[in-house]
């Protein structure tokens, strides 16, 4: 029996659970955190899933991270504040064969460098959970992408939608569509104005993040601090146009081959609870996944965190060393 750990039960770690009742082999699951009400949700939510086949496997919960253990897959899902201790306290005291990690990863640069040692030294095969590279959606696009002979476009704007938090997505979503992942990003088009993260403790910023390959291609990531903008998803390729809407889960498609016609499309977009199931199978069945690796994200946030903290940095006249965001 595979034995799975997971590490935090709050919303995303919930889902995670989810998806762990859809595998369909025998799982020894144990969920560690410390809030009792948190551990109780979770089980009602993985007893709630509709699955095609009983769950064979073993599900416990504990408050605290247990010792002396070996375990198959570890999936860290706690906020990134104490993201970097947790992942010591399991490392240094267990056997992992295969981390999975939530972003955004961690709040201060050093602590990249001083988990990559620790993965490495541990023997640890690590992925940074940005779940869009599952979706069938974005496999399709990728694979369409690739007959271009120009560079692409890429451009996603709205209104207020946690670009600190979650640009990291975009930014994953960019390298993966392009199928290059070296590239500068540049945030110095960031609002001045720190805003306050829905989630208590947090902050955020509204502004724009830019990208460029070698290659050519080009991305824009926007968040706008006023108005009401929906989320909205555009791009450019010398033959292609799709404007996307994740939201509303269709897309206009306009080809050159189609006199430039403008053709919906309507897609679907998994939830995490359809998706963890998926990464845990290709791990136990192949020993790798299909998210980015710990190497790869691990680049793209410290390229936008550095970014970050030298823009908290110049609007505080003083040297800032942790981001607050999750």
């Amino acid at each position: 029996m595979n034995n799975i750990i997971l590490i935090g039960a709050g919303n995303i770690g919930s889902r995670h659970l989810q998806g762990l009742r859809l595998v369909e082999f025998p799982l020894h699951i144990t969920v560690v955190d410390p809030s009792p009400e948190a551990q109780e949700r979770a089980n009602k939510l993985f007893h709630q899933v509709e699955a095609r086949s009983d769950f064979l496997g073993e599900l416990h919960f504990a408050s605290n991270i247990p010792t002396n253990h070996s375990f198959d897959i570890a999936i860290v899902a706690t906020s990134s504040t104490i993201r970097r201790v947790i992942t010591e306290q399991l490392l240094d005291n267990n056997q992992v064969r295969h981390l999975i990690l939530e972003k955004f990863l961690f709040q201060r640069i050093e602590d990249y460098k001083i988990i990559a040692g620790l993965l490495e030294r541990k023997n640890v095969a690590a992925f940074v959970n940005c779940p869009r590279r599952l979706y069938p959606f974005y496999q399709g696009l990728k694979q369409t992408l690739k007959s271009e002979n120009g560079p692409v476009e890429f451009h996603f704007s709205g209104t207020n939608w946690g670009l600190a938090c979650n640009g990291v997505h975009r930014i994953d979503l960019f390298a993966f569509l392009t199928g290059n992942s070296h590239f500068n990003i540049d945030v110095s088009d960031l609002e001045n104005t720190i805003v306050k993260s829905k989630r208590s403790g947090y902050m955020e910023f509204n502004g724009r993040i830019e990208a460029s390959t070698e290659a050519g291609d080009k991305m824009i990531v926007s968040s706008f601090s006023a108005g009401n903008a929906p989320n909205l998803q555009i791009i450019n390729t010398p033959s292609r146009r799709y404007v996307i809407s994740e939201k509303q889960r269709f897309m206009f498609v306009s080809e050159s081959l189609n006199n430039w016609e403008w053709v919906r499309k309507d897609f679907d977009m998994p939830f995490q609870s359809q998706l963890s199931n998926v990464f845990v199978k290709q791990l136990l069945t192949i020993g790798k996944c299909q998210l980015t690796s710990y190497e790869e994200s691990s680049r793209h946030h410290q390229e936008a965190l550095k970014g970050m903290l030298d823009h908290m940095s110049r609007l505080g006249n003083e040297k800032i060393e942790l981001c607050p965001i999750t």
